[in-house]
């Protein structure tokens, strides 16, 4: 019997964070995933050296869920690599730069980009993004997206309140535009009686916008939520807004198409691809943000339609179409594909973490 791939896999990404997400959905479904302990914190400067040790120890080939790599020049061929870059924001938008992150960046992901056996990424905006950037072939960047979890779906419980809510997901850093989405709200709440609800904790940047826009009583946070009850909230909203000024993917777009509840979202870096035309498109000024979202409120018929193709558009993701995407190249790699892309273990007989 031909022995099945042991790939030595970074699992210290996994957590509820959209990085994490990902990493969590392929560690249920890929059991040639080995999750031997690495130690240490992935997002460490000098990890790239912990990594190609590890590599060298379990003598295995060895894939990240993200953009943490070994150290190029230490890692043998015989030992092949394969990493994730999600997108290029420590590079590319300046509040989330840095002069360490670009040293970093140049000096070790970029070489390491090189000699990958290959490079996969969410999106064809962040491949594009990756290949310009590195100077490699674009066969050497795959895209694999990311998927939609089993818990958003149209049927089940709505978020009662006593008001009508537009939704936010996300964090509150600076490129996903919070403080441009409050704005909005403010312009809005001068014509519709329409409230935020944020997933998360406040932080002090947003409750000091909140405070100086006099939204104290229109913008609520709901605090960590599980999947089950995050859908529940989707169902219930007017919409959901995501007007981020850079994503490498996007996934509140698609989980909120799937509970059936339209988006308004940016149009730039990659939203435009993964709304595929079902969503309502906008610039990142509040200006153009409010009228998105009045334009959608005051329509139903516009409401219905979005509806409807973003349901179509949900149904193009799915965590098992990532997780054969990613097999195939991770089984190649170990030169074992046959035996890998027999077994991809569903969401029912996954274990939980």
């Amino acid at each position: 019997m031909t022995k099945q791939p042991n790939i030595l896999f970074d699992s210290r990404w996994m957590g509820a964070h959209g990085i994490g997400r990902f990493a969590t959905e392929l560690n249920n479904r890929l059991p040639c995933l080995n999750r031997s302990e690495i130690g240490g914190k992935p997002t460490s400067p000098l990890d790239c050296l912990r990594l190609a040790r590890a590599i060298w120890k379990h003598d295995t080939a060895f894939f990240s869920p993200s953009y943490n790599a070994p150290l190029s020049w230490l890692v043998s061929s015989k030992r092949p690599f394969v990493f994730t870059i999600h997108d290029l924001i420590h590079i590319n938008y300046p509040a989330e730069s840095s002069v360490a992150k670009r040293l970093y960046y140049q000096h070790v992901i970029r070489p390491a980009v090189r000699k990958a056996y290959k490079v996969l990424t969410v999106s064809e905006y962040s491949k594009q993004e990756i290949v310009q950037w590195a100077g490699v072939s674009p066969s050497h960047v795959g895209v694999v997206y990311n998927g939609v979890g089993s818990a958003f779906q149209v049927d089940g419980e709505r978020r009662e309140t006593g008001y009508d809510y537009l939704l936010y997901v996300g964090n509150q850093k600076a490129h996903k535009n919070v403080t441009g989405l409050l704005y909005a709200l403010a312009q809005v709440r001068r014509r519709i009686d329409v409230h935020l609800e944020i997933i998360g904790k406040a932080e002090e940047h947003t409750l000091a916008t909140i405070n100086e826009l006099g939204l104290t009583e229109h913008v609520h946070f709901l605090g960590s939520v599980s999947d089950e009850e995050l859908a529940c909230v989707y169902r219930g909203a007017m919409a959901t807004v995501l007007a981020s000024e850079y994503e490498g993917f996007g996934l509140p777009v698609i989980e909120s198409m799937a509970c059936g509840t339209p988006v308004v979202c940016s149009n730039v870096t990659s939203l435009p691809e993964i709304a595929g035309g079902a969503a309502v498109l906008v610039e990142t000024n509040p200006d153009s943000i409010a009228e998105g979202i009045e334009r959608l409120l005051g329509d139903q018929t516009l409401q219905e339609s979005l509806i409807a193709a973003g349901q179509k558009r949900a149904a193009d993701f799915s965590w098992e179409a990532t997780s054969a995407k990613v097999l195939e190249v991770i089984g190649q790699m170990a030169g074992n594909e046959s035996q890998c892309l027999n077994r991809i273990v569903t969401p029912l007989e996954a274990t939980p973490q």
